[in-house]
């Protein structure tokens, strides 16, 4: 698209916001605290947009937003024991209360709707724009979170297991009960280890790995990625990962955890995220039956996939593709699809369980193709202590190993043909760094210039 259509496209939307309010539909259901159960839409907002609303946004998943089903009632005295509320949470648009449970679990109760004011400037609140952005939301699918553990479960990828819940206008929600009345969320774990264990952010994953604590088990950030990759989840920043803890052979590794799963199976058909996916957010490539566009899909996790797989080549990456597609059979996806409420999957079932057997099909292909793509740059972050890199010819290879004053912690065999150049980060007055190659190219780059944060 020319600047020109992109500047005439952008007065349009200003001239919009100046005489259009915001217009939309609230939850009008609500549900005793005493109630065990009620049927409630996941949100009614997304229902019956203006015709200018539904060709910008699109046919979307409205009719799963709005569409009634029977879930629980959640009662905060009774769930799991009984809460006790610890503090409010969340980002920009979810809300969340982090809650322990009478064994000092800590739990997480989180919007399944979401409120895009907060990303917003205070001037295009309550104007077209916002109700535009806001409708958006009708491309995310609400019940998504809970059809993924059985998958990631099968293909040894750890994750939350929420569960649904109505959250009625409970007086024992204070001081948080306006925030949540009259509201759809999900419970889950906030540390979902399999142990119980305390997990850490991304960033203390980080400073533990450049203080040569703990080593990360690439293997199971592949298996997290690919599964990533099947659900067209895009939105997966440093935020949305958990990193757990376990022993083998007498070393500690991370493993992720992938969380937060709002966007799998993310779907626009309206103008505006066509327009957008042009230029400034290609990784909104929808929900499909084929997986052709896994580098777009990709976009905002290519530094991600480029440190934390580096030690991963063609062959661990094809292996990994192969295991992954014979662990999702036909049933696993099947019964994982059946965990949406029965209304939904009335609706979508059989839709759902197509597009993800074609796309686990199609990714035998495709995700080497990404993987050839991520491969022609390799990015490598030093430790704290001081290191030495050497790069050396190998026959056809070249030879990338990194040691410190005790041993070599990182060894690979580079193939020039997929590799064309290496990014060192974090790299201080003494480290040393030796290049006696002409294959492949060596950067020095800055710690903060890694884009995946």
């Amino acid at each position: 698209m020319s600047k020109g259509i992109r500047y005439l496209f952008i007065n349009i939307l200003i001239v919009i916001i100046c005489i259009s309010p915001i217009i939309g539909k609230k939850n009008t259901w609500a549900a005793s605290a005493g109630a065990d159960s009620v049927i409630a839409p996941a949100s009614y907002f997304y229902k019956e947009p203006t015709f200018t609303i539904r060709a910008l946004s699109g046919r979307n998943y409205r009719n799963i937003w709005s569409t009634p089903v029977k879930m629980k009632v959640f009662n905060i005295k009774t769930e799991k024991g009984g809460f006790k509320i610890e503090k409010l949470g969340g980002g920009f648009q979810t809300k969340s209360l982090r809650m322990k449970d009478k064994n000092g679990v800590e739990w997480v109760l989180r919007t399944v709707d979401k409120d895009v004011a907060g990303i917003l400037p205070g001037f295009l609140r309550n104007t077209f724009v916002h109700r535009t952005f806001q409708d958006l939301i009708s491309s995310a699918y609400p019940y998504a979170p809970l059809t993924i553990t059985d998958m990631a479960k099968a293909t040894g990828v750890i994750t939350p297991e929420p569960e649904l819940f109505y959250v009625p206008d409970d007086p024992a929600m204070e001081p948080h009960r306006a925030v949540f009345a009259n509201t759809v969320c999900y419970l889950e774990r906030r540390e979902p280890t399999p142990d119980y264990s305390n997990a850490e952010d991304t960033e203390e994953m980080l400073e533990d790995l450049a203080k040569a604590k703990i080593t990360l088990d690439q293997h199971a950030v592949l298996r997290a990625r690919l599964l990533d990759m099947l659900l067209a989840d895009w939105d997966r920043h440093e935020g949305q990962w958990r990193w757990g803890k376990r022993d083998s052979a007498g070393k500690s590794f991370y493993y992720p955890i992938a969380v937060d799963r709002d966007q799998a199976y993310f779907r626009s058909t309206g103008a505006l995220v066509k327009v957008m996916g042009i230029s400034t957010v290609p990784h909104m490539r929808g929900f499909s039956e084929d997986t052709d566009h896994l580098r777009e899909l990709n976009f905002k996790s290519h530094s991600f996939d480029r440190l934390f797989t580096n030690a991963l080549g063609a062959e661990d990456w094809q292996q990994h593709i192969n295991t992954f597609r014979s662990q999702l059979t036909d049933d696993v996806i099947l019964n994982a699809v059946k965990k949406l409420p029965a209304e939904i999957y009335q609706i979508d079932g059989q839709k759902l369980f197509t597009t993800l057997k074609k796309r686990r099909d199609d990714m035998a292909d495709d995700a080497m193709r990404y993987y050839r793509f991520i491969a022609t740059d390799l990015y490598y972050a030093l430790e704290d202590a001081p290191e030495t890199i050497e790069l050396s010819d190998n026959g056809n290879t070249v030879l990338m190993t990194v040691r410190n004053d005790k041993e070599t912690v990182y060894t690979r065999n580079l193939n020039p043909k997929e590799t064309k150049k290496v990014h060192i980060f974090h790299m201080k007055e003494n480290d040393v760094l030796k290049v006696n190659s002409s294959k492949i190219k060596v950067v020095r780059e800055e710690l903060e210039a890694m884009k995946f944060l």
